[in-house]
């Protein structure tokens, strides 16, 4: 293993590495701008405005695509979509892009840049910003409090984003991610909301004269582990593999969501919370995984998740797991992020400090 400083030109914020296959790291700054880092070659990075929320999409095996969201300046309830493609040579190469709505048509302000208008109601008091992931070809984005949008992406001379469905959560969504299922045409969306998540499965019911895919929910009700705790909420969504994920709770508590069940894991000092942790994403066929938990600012322990697919072959009565960690590094800056940028690579940031640690080999 070795340590690597990084020097940047203020402190990070939020890293962002989902679906870009250790290829590229979006670094969102204390003043909310965004960098966005392509890691196979050194070049210069692509900067956006403050309030950008930034996807990567995998169109086809060998593309990656980056996909810029943000309010456009044409009203709060109208959003741009931009689209660049990242190249083995380490470009980033824009390329036009379509988003259709629910009734199958689309907007453009240029070819490069894609219009979405919404309901100014679907904007009220939404303080969570725009929260969204990608699986694949498909991707999910919370546009507003409650109302997210699923498209499918594919990449011809431009990129295509064709509307699969639109679902309305019930309570503020806090966070997405999209898992692989065995059911359905699409990938399983989960909703992080207050007291639970929120799971909606494509049911493959659509009619002929139906523009759009039928979702159906099921809430997962997910209890604090101290009982004299009042409701909390579930957020921050990791991939472990492409059929699941590691998620918390307001107070740290850290649960695993596989095979439709939710299952507490039980680290050390778990009471209290771990608010910060990062999942080393795997391939389904790996049996180990590593997650990593920061504890009192400047201590983050590894943990190997081992045979992560097979317990779903366990009985439903195995609620909890618990581990115990097999490594420990230590950081002489307090951490506000942390994300693996691909395997065995760790990579966390202090907000006091202008400076990205990494670590290899973890």
């Amino acid at each position: 293993m070795w340590y690597h400083s990084l020097k940047t030109r203020q402190s990070v914020k939020r890293i962002n590495t989902r679906n870009s296959n250790g290829t590229a790291v979006a670094l969102e700054y204390i003043d909310k701008k965004v960098e966005v880092h392509h890691l196979s070659r050194e070049t210069s990075p692509l900067g956006f405005d403050e309030g950008t929320c930034v996807i990567f999409v995998s169109p086809q095996d060998s593309c990656l695509m980056l996909i810029a969201v943000n309010i456009s300046a044409k009203g709060k309830s109208t959003f741009e979509f931009r689209a660049w493609e990242l190249t083995s040579g380490g470009a980033f190469v824009q390329r036009d892009i379509s988003v259709k709505d629910i009734l199958g048509s689309f907007t453009n302000d240029g070819k490069s840049k894609a219009l979405l208008s919404l309901p100014e109601s679907s904007q009220h008091n939404n303080q969570h910003g725009l929260r969204a992931d990608a699986l694949g070809d498909v991707m999910a984005i919370a546009l507003g409090v409650s109302m997210i949008y699923i498209w499918k992406c594919t990449k011809t001379e431009s990129l295509n984003c064709d509307i699969v469905t639109q679902v309305s959560s019930s309570m503020s969504a806090l966070d997405i991610i999209l898992l692989q299922s065995s059911k359905g045409s699409f990938p399983q969306l989960l909703v992080g909301e207050s007291g639970g998540i929120r799971v909606w499965q494509d049911t493959e019911e659509m009619g002929e004269s139906e523009p759009l895919s039928t979702f159906k929910d099921t809430f997962c009700s997910v209890p604090s582990f101290d009982a004299g705790t009042s409701l909390v909420t579930c957020q921050d969504f990791q991939r472990i593999h492409n059929g699941a994920c590691i998620f918390s709770n307001n107070i740290g508590n850290l649960y695993l969501f596989t095979a439709s069940r939710v299952i507490n894991l039980r680290l050390p000092v778990s009471h209290g919370g771990h608010g910060l942790f990062a999942v080393e994403n795997v391939d389904e066929k790996c049996s180990k995984a590593t997650l990593a938990v920061v504890t009192k600012g400047h201590t983050i322990n590894l943990y190997q998740l081992e045979d992560v697919q097979n317990l779903a072959l366990k009985p439903d009565s195995c609620q909890d797991l618990s581990f115990v960690p097999n490594h420990v590094l230590f950081s002489t800056q307090s951490l506000g992020a942390i994300s693996f940028l691909n395997k065995a690579s760790l990579i966390a940031c202090s907000p006091s400090s202008r400076t990205l640690s990494m670590w290899v080999g973890v």
